[in-house]
């Protein structure tokens, strides 16, 4: 076949193939055998008049890519790539345990990650970094020369990071690896509280030691407590999923006769439906055996779809007000649990506190991230 052949075939393949794409063929159900005939005949034409395809990944991958190009919630990814996305739901990490905005200051200390266990606090400024042995700090100015810095050292060998907190600096011992990272931590008058593993299967709960990040000293915080909560992940069972976690944070609540819960969403981009779904209910009061709708979602084309949430079982903690903290980084399920608790709010016990922050145009505004769109994997 002459080549100029050959190449306007192998476009109108391509062109053909995006045709019924876009038409909606790839979402449907594949059960007619004329379906996948047709299906089975743009891959084996496209294979055939395109040297350089190799794999599922270039063809698929390809076509996924140029059908969700527009729809920045969604994207591609290999059956390999999605195994090690459901590890990571599970709450399977490797790394330091910090996450840095594009400056380098912490947003998040993850919990049981070796950041966590070392000490290292939020929002300081990673500003150094060293080998153990090493007489001066490497200073680095952002994220990716710290993540350079980070790299130069082998997964479980340990060096030194140096954080800036305003006039005083610290450093901490840390090192990149593999761990189960714990969403949960509680802080009342009797210290502070944190889910930890050494072998990524078996969790505590246990004490760190005194609270310093939310004092609560003082007869009128005797029954305040804080659950900060990093995100709606961690879909293991028991104690190895933040549901668990959560669970376990009220029961300790109870146990020391707590009346006010202060849950902090700052910097909780949220997670799954399923997860806030329980924490709600967790939060709200049973009411005559009601079934509880804890989202309503409403699509473009009019339809509804409510998602109800597990039986209500708030009453049980001795749970008399809920306080949300919240900011520009609270997204998603963490808007979806406060508006759901809102809505049951019948005697003004929920209140949510939004932390000031700057926009784009220099204006200064209280708000949270403001998704409006769910998304499915």
């Amino acid at each position: 076949m002459p080549v100029y052949r050959k190449v306007l075939y192998s476009l109108m393949a391509f062109a053909v193939a995006v045709a019924v794409f876009f038409g909606g063929f790839w979402t449907a159900k594949l059960t007619a055998d004329k379906d996948l005939k047709e299906l089975e005949f743009i891959l084996s034409t496209y294979k055939k008049n395109y040297y350089d395809i190799d794999d599922e990944k270039d063809i698929v991958g390809l076509f996924a890519d140029e059908l969700l190009k527009d729809d920045k919630y969604s994207e591609y990814y290999t059956k390999e790539e999605y195994a090690e996305i459901k590890s990571q739901d599970a709450g399977n990490r490797e790394g330091v345990g910090v996450a840095l905005n594009a400056d380098g200051k912490i947003v998040t200390v993850i919990g049981n990650s070796s950041a966590y266990k070392a000490g290292v606090k939020e929002n300081g400024m990673i500003t150094g970094v060293k080998a153990v042995d090493a007489a001066k700090f490497t200073k680095v100015n952002g994220d990716d020369e710290i993540g350079n810095e980070f790299n130069k050292f082998k997964p479980e060998e340990e060096f030194v990071i140096e954080v800036s907190y305003g006039a005083e600096k610290a450093a901490y011992n840390v090192k990149r690896s593999a761990y189960l990272q714990t969403y949960v931590k509680y802080y009342s008058d009797s210290g502070e509280y944190a889910f930890l593993s050494d072998d990524g299967k078996t969790v505590e709960f246990s004490r760190r030691g005194d609270n310093a990040r939310y004092p609560l000293n003082g007869s009128e915080n005797a029954k305040i407590a804080v659950i900060d909560y990093d995100g709606f992940s961690g879909n293991g069972a028991g104690l190895t999923g933040s549901v668990g976690q959560f669970e376990k944070a009220l029961e300790k609540f109870k146990e020391e006769g707590k009346e006010t819960l202060i849950v902090d969403l700052r910097n909780n981009g949220g997670g799954f439906v399923n997860i806030m779904l329980s924490v709600a209910s967790m939060l709200t009061t049973e009411r005559n055996g009601e079934k509880l709708v804890g989202m309503v979602v409403k699509e473009s084309g009019g339809n509804t779809e409510s998602y109800s949430m597990p039986k209500a079982c708030g009453q049980k903690y001795g749970i008399k007000n809920v306080i949300f903290l919240a900011n520009g980084g609270s997204a998603s399920a963490s808007e979806a649990l406060m508006g759901c608790m809102l809505d049951y709010d019948t005697d003004s016990s929920v209140r949510v506190i939004l932390e000031k922050s700057v926009d784009i145009t220099g204006e200064t505004v209280y708000k949270t991230y403001g998704k409006g769109i769910m998304q499915t994997t």
